[in-house]
């Protein structure tokens, strides 16, 4: 009789013990899922005006530790027990990983998993999984999206861009400029098809916009070459000294030999070709977070700064939006293609007067990311 009850113990402990992981691996499942329908509802809020706002039951299982919005996908930048970021993330008891969704704009979290309903052994042996419900805010701010729990309020809702926009396409921000040290330019393809003369008035207007002779470009693809940046000879004759660095090497402190350094769709070859195999990638290295802080230094001694980037899936805009935050800047590039899409050329349907774009009568826009905060 006491063998009988100690197998069915050990049978017991084995069918609970079995159960435990398949509710484990469902309620791993249920958190991803629910940070996925989060980031997709914050998205669609990103395209919205400043204001707009909706209620929203949001469940998590049990078993997720943390919630969270982080720049890096490892970590929260709390302040003020808020966090900000682009990424949303979660992290959970059955698992050691970290998972991360990108939204597009900048998210403002305030809201935590430490209120949970108590779980049971009973839904284990019967393979469900215990969750908790909560009540969030959803406000779209004019920094981004506002993630808020019950009885909280939004700390950036005052905010306002630090971008300067100088050229739109459909209303969306495609060349913007943050004071005298940073232009931003959303679509690489101008340069890519180097060198109309809009092309190079709108390069050297930016030339002297930030100022300072002595420019490096920074750049990946090999197909890039031929005719910027590898080619400087054409940019030389606009009157300036520049030099060329394709990402093969870590980036050091050699910037102190520039007055301007122009960075060149950072993060391609990460997508393109992640291990550097093809010809188009050969030898290139990924950022590193030593080397973004490296620019942001850079900038902080006077140092001025051009980030080109372009359309996702082409790239990422995560070496951008680092370095922008390493700045301090809300400003960021948001992943998708916002103009000029699927092969249609388009107009840019507001040219701003200014320094930048002298001259500048017609952009040509294709496959244009967007710059927002």
């Amino acid at each position: 009789m006491i063998g009988g009850v100690i197998v069915g113990l050990v049978l017991f402990a084995s069918f609970f013990q079995i159960m435990s992981i398949i509710v484990a691996n469902k309620e791993q499942e249920a958190a991803k899922q629910s940070v996925d329908e989060l980031a997709s509802i914050a998205s669609s809020f990103c395209e919205m005006g400043p204001g707009r706002s909706m209620s929203k039951k949001f469940t998590l299982p049990n078993a997720a530790n943390s919630i969270f919005v982080s720049d890096d996908q490892r970590t929260a930048s709390f302040m003020d027990n808020i966090s900000y970021g682009q990424y949303l993330c979660i992290n959970t008891t059955t698992s050691n990983e970290v998972y991360c969704v990108k939204s597009n704009c900048a998210l403002e979290l305030a809201f935590n998993t430490t209120s949970k309903t108590i779980g049971s052994m009973l839904n284990r042996l019967l393979g469900r999984y215990d969750y908790t419900e909560y009540s969030l805010n959803i406000l779209r701010t004019s920094c981004g999206v506002a993630l808020l729990a019950e009885n909280e309020t939004s700390k950036a809702s005052g905010c306002e861009c630090d971008h300067n926009p100088v050229m739109k396409c459909k209303n969306n921000v495609v060349a913007a400029y943050i004071a005298p040290n940073l232009v931003l330019l959303a679509d690489f393809t101008p340069i890519y098809d180097c060198c109309n003369d809009t092309t190079l008035r709108f390069l050297k207007n930016t030339a002297e916009f930030l100022k300072g002779r002595n420019i490096l470009i920074i750049w990946e693809g090999l197909s890039f070459g031929p005719k910027l940046p590898e080619n400087t000879a054409i940019l030389n004759a606009l009157g300036f000294n520049f030099s060329s660095f394709r990402h093969t090497k870590t980036i050091t402190s050699s910037l102190h030999d520039y007055d301007q350094v122009w960075v060149f769709v950072p993060g391609f070859c990460s997508v393109f070709d992640e291990q550097g195999r093809t010809q188009e990638c050969k030898d290139v290295i990924g950022w590193s977070r030593d080397e973004v802080k490296e620019i942001g230094d850079f900038v902080g001694r006077g140092g001025k700064l051009l980030l080109v980037s372009d359309y996702t899936p082409y790239t990422t805009q995560t070496i951008v939006n680092d370095i922008l935050t390493q700045l301090g800047y809300t400003s960021k590039l948001s992943d998708g293609c916002f103009c000029g899409c699927k092969g249609v050329e388009e107009k840019a349907t507001e040219i701003i007067n200014h320094k930048i774009t002298e001259g500048i009568t017609d952009w040509t826009v294709k496959s244009s990311a967007k710059i927002n905060c």
